[in-house]
Protein backbone atom coordinates (compact mmCIF):
# COMPACT_ATOMS: atom_id res chain seq x y z
CA UNK A 1 0.00 0.00 0.00
CA UNK A 2 2.98 2.39 0.79
CA UNK A 3 4.28 2.01 -2.43
CA UNK A 4 1.02 2.32 -4.14
CA UNK A 5 0.51 5.62 -2.73
CA UNK A 6 4.31 6.44 -3.09
CA UNK A 7 3.78 5.86 -6.86
CA UNK A 8 0.61 8.14 -7.01
CA UNK A 9 2.03 11.29 -5.61
CA UNK A 10 5.09 10.80 -7.94
CA UNK A 11 2.99 10.57 -10.93
CA UNK A 12 1.13 13.96 -9.55
CA UNK A 13 4.97 15.60 -9.04
CA UNK A 14 6.94 14.20 -12.37
CA UNK A 15 5.47 11.17 -14.49
CA UNK A 16 9.29 11.68 -15.27
CA UNK A 17 10.24 9.73 -12.20
CA UNK A 18 7.40 7.56 -12.14
CA UNK A 19 8.57 4.81 -9.83
CA UNK A 20 11.14 7.09 -7.95
CA UNK A 21 14.41 6.70 -9.88
CA UNK A 22 15.11 6.20 -13.93
CA UNK A 23 15.86 2.50 -14.24
CA UNK A 24 19.17 2.06 -16.05
CA UNK A 25 20.42 -0.90 -17.93
CA UNK A 26 23.09 -2.76 -18.89
CA UNK A 27 24.30 -0.46 -20.51
CA UNK A 28 24.32 2.68 -17.97
CA UNK A 29 23.79 5.20 -20.03
CA UNK A 30 20.30 4.35 -21.15
CA UNK A 31 17.39 5.20 -19.31
CA UNK A 32 13.85 4.35 -19.85
CA UNK A 33 11.31 6.95 -18.61
CA UNK A 34 7.76 8.73 -19.49
CA UNK A 35 7.52 12.71 -19.89
CA UNK A 36 4.32 14.12 -18.37
CA UNK A 37 4.89 17.00 -20.77
CA UNK A 38 4.80 14.27 -23.47
CA UNK A 39 1.92 12.55 -22.50
CA UNK A 40 -0.27 15.44 -22.54
CA UNK A 41 0.86 16.48 -26.07
CA UNK A 42 0.23 13.23 -27.12
CA UNK A 43 -3.53 13.06 -25.38
CA UNK A 44 -4.07 16.17 -27.40
CA UNK A 45 -2.79 15.01 -30.67
CA UNK A 46 -4.11 11.56 -30.54
CA UNK A 47 -8.42 12.54 -30.01
CA UNK A 48 -7.30 16.01 -32.01
CA UNK A 49 -5.79 14.81 -35.19
CA UNK A 50 -5.91 10.88 -34.80
CA UNK A 51 -9.24 9.74 -34.10
CA UNK A 52 -11.59 10.57 -37.19
CA UNK A 53 -13.23 7.99 -37.68
CA UNK A 54 -11.64 5.70 -35.53
CA UNK A 55 -14.83 4.12 -34.96
CA UNK A 56 -15.28 3.18 -38.97
CA UNK A 57 -11.79 3.77 -40.57
CA UNK A 58 -10.27 0.01 -41.60
CA UNK A 59 -6.46 -0.45 -41.35
CA UNK A 60 -4.41 -3.18 -42.17
CA UNK A 61 -1.48 -4.69 -39.66
CA UNK A 62 0.35 -7.63 -39.85
CA UNK A 63 -1.72 -8.64 -42.21
CA UNK A 64 -4.94 -8.07 -40.34
CA UNK A 65 -7.67 -6.24 -40.89
CA UNK A 66 -9.03 -4.33 -38.26
CA UNK A 67 -11.39 -1.13 -37.47
CA UNK A 68 -9.05 1.40 -36.51
CA UNK A 69 -10.37 0.96 -32.61
CA UNK A 70 -9.25 -2.46 -32.27
CA UNK A 71 -5.76 -1.18 -33.31
CA UNK A 72 -5.29 1.94 -31.18
CA UNK A 73 -6.97 0.19 -28.11
CA UNK A 74 -5.83 2.27 -25.06
CA UNK A 75 -6.26 5.72 -27.25
CA UNK A 76 -9.54 4.68 -27.63
CA UNK A 77 -10.52 4.43 -24.35
CA UNK A 78 -9.37 7.86 -23.31
CA UNK A 79 -10.49 9.30 -26.61
CA UNK A 80 -14.32 8.38 -25.33
CA UNK A 81 -13.77 9.45 -22.26
CA UNK A 82 -12.52 12.92 -23.09
CA UNK A 83 -14.10 14.11 -26.47
CA UNK A 84 -16.44 16.53 -25.45
CA UNK A 85 -13.62 18.43 -24.49
CA UNK A 86 -12.40 19.16 -27.69
CA UNK A 87 -14.21 21.97 -28.24
CA UNK A 88 -12.56 23.89 -25.01
CA UNK A 89 -10.96 27.69 -26.04
CA UNK A 90 -8.16 26.98 -24.48
CA UNK A 91 -7.49 23.78 -27.06
CA UNK A 92 -8.55 26.21 -29.43
CA UNK A 93 -5.85 29.49 -28.46
CA UNK A 94 -3.51 26.76 -28.41
CA UNK A 95 -4.03 25.19 -31.71
CA UNK A 96 -4.32 28.57 -33.48
CA UNK A 97 -0.48 29.34 -33.18
CA UNK A 98 0.88 25.76 -33.66
CA UNK A 99 -1.16 23.68 -35.75
CA UNK A 100 1.45 24.48 -38.61
CA UNK A 101 4.26 22.95 -36.31
CA UNK A 102 5.20 19.56 -36.99
CA UNK A 103 4.81 17.00 -33.39
CA UNK A 104 8.35 16.39 -33.04
CA UNK A 105 9.51 19.63 -32.94
CA UNK A 106 6.38 20.30 -30.41
CA UNK A 107 7.93 17.40 -28.62
CA UNK A 108 11.36 19.03 -28.44
CA UNK A 109 10.13 22.36 -27.48
CA UNK A 110 8.02 20.26 -24.62
CA UNK A 111 10.91 18.65 -22.77
CA UNK A 112 12.42 22.05 -22.22
CA UNK A 113 9.96 23.57 -20.31
CA UNK A 114 8.46 23.20 -17.09
CA UNK A 115 5.68 20.36 -16.02
CA UNK A 116 2.21 21.35 -16.91
CA UNK A 117 -0.04 22.81 -15.79
CA UNK A 118 3.03 25.52 -14.99
CA UNK A 119 4.88 25.14 -18.09
CA UNK A 120 6.45 28.73 -19.17
CA UNK A 121 9.50 29.72 -21.74
CA UNK A 122 13.05 28.86 -19.57
CA UNK A 123 14.60 32.83 -20.06
CA UNK A 124 18.02 31.39 -21.12
CA UNK A 125 15.99 28.91 -23.47
CA UNK A 126 17.77 29.19 -27.34
CA UNK A 127 15.03 30.41 -29.43
CA UNK A 128 16.10 28.07 -31.88
CA UNK A 129 13.35 25.10 -29.83
CA UNK A 130 10.20 27.73 -30.18
CA UNK A 131 11.16 28.95 -33.72
CA UNK A 132 8.75 27.26 -35.36
CA UNK A 133 5.88 28.95 -33.90
CA UNK A 134 6.67 31.80 -36.08
CA UNK A 135 6.17 31.51 -39.96
CA UNK A 136 8.69 33.97 -40.92
CA UNK A 137 10.91 33.05 -38.66
CA UNK A 138 10.80 36.12 -36.25
CA UNK A 139 12.03 34.84 -32.74
CA UNK A 140 10.03 37.98 -31.07
CA UNK A 141 6.89 36.45 -32.43
CA UNK A 142 7.62 33.43 -32.39
CA UNK A 143 7.97 33.97 -28.64
CA UNK A 144 4.93 35.43 -27.97
CA UNK A 145 3.23 32.50 -29.87
CA UNK A 146 5.02 29.94 -27.99
CA UNK A 147 3.71 32.15 -24.76
CA UNK A 148 0.01 32.11 -26.14
CA UNK A 149 0.47 27.73 -26.55
CA UNK A 150 1.91 27.25 -23.69
CA UNK A 151 -0.71 29.14 -21.54
CA UNK A 152 -3.58 27.89 -23.46
CA UNK A 153 -2.59 24.54 -22.80
CA UNK A 154 -1.68 24.88 -19.03
CA UNK A 155 -5.89 26.19 -18.41
CA UNK A 156 -6.74 23.09 -20.89
CA UNK A 157 -4.25 20.93 -18.32
CA UNK A 158 -6.40 21.72 -15.57
CA UNK A 159 -9.85 21.77 -17.54
CA UNK A 160 -9.50 18.65 -18.11
CA UNK A 161 -7.91 17.76 -14.86
CA UNK A 162 -4.88 15.48 -16.03
CA UNK A 163 -3.38 14.62 -13.19
CA UNK A 164 -6.56 13.09 -12.16
CA UNK A 165 -6.02 10.53 -15.80
CA UNK A 166 -2.49 9.95 -14.17
CA UNK A 167 -3.94 8.13 -10.98
CA UNK A 168 -6.86 6.83 -12.89
CA UNK A 169 -4.17 4.99 -15.43
CA UNK A 170 -2.03 4.11 -12.84
CA UNK A 171 -1.34 0.24 -13.57
CA UNK A 172 -1.21 1.32 -17.51
CA UNK A 173 1.75 3.06 -17.10
CA UNK A 174 3.12 0.74 -14.44
CA UNK A 175 2.17 -2.42 -17.07
CA UNK A 176 4.09 -0.32 -19.60
CA UNK A 177 7.40 0.65 -18.08
CA UNK A 178 6.95 -3.32 -17.04
CA UNK A 179 7.06 -4.69 -20.70
CA UNK A 180 9.47 -2.34 -22.20
CA UNK A 181 12.13 -3.25 -19.22
CA UNK A 182 11.36 -7.43 -19.94
CA UNK A 183 11.94 -6.76 -23.38
CA UNK A 184 15.07 -4.45 -24.41
CA UNK A 185 17.13 -5.45 -26.43
CA UNK A 186 19.75 -8.79 -25.92
CA UNK A 187 22.47 -7.31 -27.14
CA UNK A 188 24.08 -3.80 -26.30
CA UNK A 189 23.02 -1.78 -28.91
CA UNK A 190 24.00 1.32 -27.49
CA UNK A 191 27.33 0.56 -27.74
CA UNK A 192 26.90 -1.04 -31.42
CA UNK A 193 25.29 2.76 -32.18
CA UNK A 194 29.01 4.07 -30.48
CA UNK A 195 31.29 1.57 -31.58
CA UNK A 196 30.01 2.30 -35.82
CA UNK A 197 30.44 6.28 -35.20
CA UNK A 198 32.81 6.35 -33.35
CA UNK A 199 30.90 8.67 -31.51
CA UNK A 200 29.26 8.97 -28.32
CA UNK A 201 26.45 10.96 -26.10
CA UNK A 202 25.95 11.61 -22.06
CA UNK A 203 22.69 9.30 -22.22
CA UNK A 204 20.48 7.71 -24.03
CA UNK A 205 17.02 8.60 -22.94
CA UNK A 206 13.90 6.08 -24.29
CA UNK A 207 10.86 7.61 -23.37
CA UNK A 208 7.31 5.57 -24.15
CA UNK A 209 3.95 7.06 -24.58
CA UNK A 210 0.37 5.61 -23.96
CA UNK A 211 -1.04 8.70 -25.39
CA UNK A 212 0.99 9.07 -28.79
CA UNK A 213 -0.29 6.78 -31.29
CA UNK A 214 0.74 3.63 -31.78
CA UNK A 215 4.31 2.76 -33.88
CA UNK A 216 4.92 6.53 -33.89
CA UNK A 217 8.55 7.11 -32.85
CA UNK A 218 11.02 10.59 -33.23
CA UNK A 219 14.11 11.34 -31.55
CA UNK A 220 16.48 14.24 -30.59
CA UNK A 221 18.63 16.17 -28.06
CA UNK A 222 17.55 16.05 -24.25
CA UNK A 223 18.45 18.85 -22.39
CA UNK A 224 21.23 16.66 -19.87
CA UNK A 225 23.32 16.67 -23.57
CA UNK A 226 22.03 13.09 -24.06
CA UNK A 227 19.35 11.78 -26.89
CA UNK A 228 15.87 10.83 -26.99
CA UNK A 229 13.81 8.66 -28.33
CA UNK A 230 10.26 9.12 -27.85
CA UNK A 231 7.83 6.46 -29.22
CA UNK A 232 4.69 4.77 -29.05
CA UNK A 233 2.68 1.47 -28.30
CA UNK A 234 4.28 -0.77 -30.71
CA UNK A 235 2.25 -4.17 -30.83
CA UNK A 236 -1.79 -5.33 -30.06
CA UNK A 237 -2.94 -4.08 -26.44
CA UNK A 238 -5.38 -5.53 -24.14
CA UNK A 239 -6.52 -3.26 -21.70
CA UNK A 240 -9.99 -5.03 -20.28
CA UNK A 241 -8.84 -7.37 -18.12
CA UNK A 242 -6.63 -6.01 -15.18
CA UNK A 243 -4.57 -9.65 -14.51
CA UNK A 244 -4.14 -10.00 -17.84
CA UNK A 245 -2.90 -6.20 -19.33
CA UNK A 246 -0.63 -5.99 -22.72
CA UNK A 247 0.28 -2.25 -23.51
CA UNK A 248 2.03 -3.25 -26.87
CA UNK A 249 5.51 -2.97 -26.08
CA UNK A 250 6.80 -6.37 -25.74
CA UNK A 251 8.11 -6.80 -29.01
CA UNK A 252 11.74 -7.00 -28.68
CA UNK A 253 12.48 -6.74 -32.30
CA UNK A 254 10.03 -3.66 -32.70
CA UNK A 255 11.77 -2.13 -29.87
CA UNK A 256 15.27 -2.83 -30.68
CA UNK A 257 14.30 -1.18 -34.49
CA UNK A 258 13.06 1.77 -33.79
CA UNK A 259 15.13 2.55 -30.71
CA UNK A 260 18.48 1.89 -33.52
CA UNK A 261 16.47 4.24 -35.83
CA UNK A 262 15.88 7.01 -33.83
CA UNK A 263 19.07 7.92 -31.64
CA UNK A 264 20.80 7.15 -35.12
CA UNK A 265 18.92 9.96 -36.32
CA UNK A 266 20.38 12.20 -33.77
CA UNK A 267 24.41 10.33 -34.46
CA UNK A 268 23.77 11.19 -38.65
CA UNK A 269 22.57 14.51 -37.48
CA UNK A 270 26.33 15.34 -36.05
CA UNK A 271 27.68 14.34 -39.13
CA UNK A 272 25.14 16.46 -41.72
CA UNK A 273 26.94 19.50 -41.82
CA UNK A 274 29.50 18.41 -43.32
CA UNK A 275 28.19 17.05 -46.43
CA UNK A 276 27.80 20.17 -49.16
CA UNK A 277 24.57 21.31 -50.16
CA UNK A 278 25.56 21.61 -53.76
CA UNK A 279 26.27 17.74 -53.43
CA UNK A 280 22.62 17.21 -52.02
CA UNK A 281 21.43 19.37 -55.09
CA UNK A 282 23.01 17.94 -57.29
CA UNK A 283 21.91 14.13 -56.73
CA UNK A 284 17.83 15.81 -55.96
CA UNK A 285 17.25 13.76 -59.23
CA UNK A 286 17.31 10.52 -57.47
CA UNK A 287 14.07 11.56 -56.00
CA UNK A 288 11.98 11.10 -58.88
CA UNK A 289 12.15 6.94 -59.19
CA UNK A 290 10.80 6.81 -55.55
CA UNK A 291 8.72 10.40 -54.83
CA UNK A 292 5.28 8.92 -54.69
CA UNK A 293 6.27 6.30 -52.80
CA UNK A 294 8.67 8.70 -50.26
CA UNK A 295 6.37 10.41 -49.76
CA UNK A 296 3.53 8.23 -48.48
CA UNK A 297 5.84 7.20 -45.84
CA UNK A 298 5.98 11.24 -44.91
CA UNK A 299 8.90 11.89 -46.45
CA UNK A 300 8.64 14.87 -49.21
CA UNK A 301 12.30 16.56 -49.75
CA UNK A 302 15.49 14.71 -51.01
CA UNK A 303 17.29 15.98 -47.59
CA UNK A 304 14.93 13.55 -45.92
CA UNK A 305 14.97 11.09 -48.37
CA UNK A 306 18.84 10.93 -48.01
CA UNK A 307 18.80 10.64 -44.17
CA UNK A 308 15.93 8.27 -43.97
CA UNK A 309 18.37 5.83 -46.94
CA UNK A 310 21.27 6.33 -44.11
CA UNK A 311 19.99 5.82 -40.79
CA UNK A 312 18.42 2.41 -42.38
CA UNK A 313 21.64 1.83 -43.62
CA UNK A 314 23.22 1.75 -40.73
CA UNK A 315 20.39 -0.54 -38.84
CA UNK A 316 20.81 -2.80 -41.11
CA UNK A 317 24.86 -2.73 -40.68
CA UNK A 318 24.34 -3.14 -37.02
CA UNK A 319 21.78 -5.68 -37.35
CA UNK A 320 23.72 -7.86 -39.46
CA UNK A 321 26.21 -7.79 -37.10
CA UNK A 322 24.15 -8.09 -33.43
CA UNK A 323 20.43 -9.50 -35.24
CA UNK A 324 19.73 -13.19 -35.61
CA UNK A 325 19.81 -13.78 -39.27
CA UNK A 326 16.37 -14.01 -39.78
CA UNK A 327 15.53 -10.64 -38.18
CA UNK A 328 18.23 -9.30 -40.47
CA UNK A 329 16.75 -10.74 -43.65
CA UNK A 330 12.71 -9.63 -42.94
CA UNK A 331 14.15 -6.30 -42.23
CA UNK A 332 15.87 -5.78 -45.04
CA UNK A 333 13.25 -7.19 -47.34
CA UNK A 334 11.07 -4.43 -45.13
CA UNK A 335 13.26 -1.42 -46.10
CA UNK A 336 14.38 -1.94 -49.68
CA UNK A 337 11.72 -4.28 -51.40
CA UNK A 338 8.67 -3.00 -49.78
CA UNK A 339 9.15 0.62 -48.66
CA UNK A 340 11.53 1.09 -51.80
CA UNK A 341 14.64 2.33 -49.79
CA UNK A 342 16.03 1.64 -53.59
CA UNK A 343 19.75 2.75 -52.79
CA UNK A 344 20.41 1.07 -49.78
CA UNK A 345 22.43 -1.08 -51.02
CA UNK A 346 24.63 1.83 -52.30
CA UNK A 347 24.93 3.18 -49.15
CA UNK A 348 25.88 0.15 -47.85
CA UNK A 349 28.83 -0.56 -49.72
CA UNK A 350 30.23 2.71 -48.73
CA UNK A 351 29.43 3.25 -45.10
CA UNK A 352 29.20 -0.76 -44.12
CA UNK A 353 33.43 -0.59 -43.36
CA UNK A 354 34.39 2.69 -43.69
CA UNK A 355 36.76 2.86 -40.78
CA UNK A 356 38.95 0.30 -42.66
CA UNK A 357 39.44 2.89 -45.20
CA UNK A 358 40.49 5.67 -42.91
CA UNK A 359 37.73 7.81 -43.69
CA UNK A 360 34.95 9.17 -41.71
CA UNK A 361 31.63 8.75 -41.76
CA UNK A 362 30.56 11.80 -43.46
CA UNK A 363 33.17 11.76 -45.96
CA UNK A 364 32.09 8.20 -47.20
CA UNK A 365 28.30 9.92 -47.34
CA UNK A 366 29.84 12.23 -49.73
CA UNK A 367 31.71 9.33 -51.74
CA UNK A 368 28.53 7.51 -51.63
CA UNK A 369 26.91 10.72 -53.29
CA UNK A 370 29.12 11.24 -55.26
CA UNK A 371 29.11 7.79 -56.93
CA UNK A 372 25.37 8.25 -57.16
CA UNK A 373 25.57 11.37 -58.99
CA UNK A 374 28.08 9.90 -62.07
Amino acid sequence: MKRKVSIILTLLICLSNIYGQEKIQSNKKLVVHFEKNIEFLGFIYSMAYEANDIETQKITVDGKELIEKDWHVYGYSFYKEYKSTLNSKNLARAASVADHIWLDKLANFLIRVPEFPHASIPEDLNPVYYLSFSKSKDSIEARDNARIFLHGLNEYYKEVDFDNYLVKNEQYYLQAEKEILNTLPSFDFISGLENYFDNEYTRYHMIPSLTLPKTMGFGGSYPDGGIYNIFGALDFQNISNPDSLNMGFRNEVKLRELSIHEFGHSFVYKSWAAIPDSLIEATTHLLTPIKDVMSNQGYNNWDAVINEHIVRTVELIIAKKYAPKKEYKALQKEYVEKRRFIYISIFKRHLNNYKINNSSFSNSVIECLLTMNR
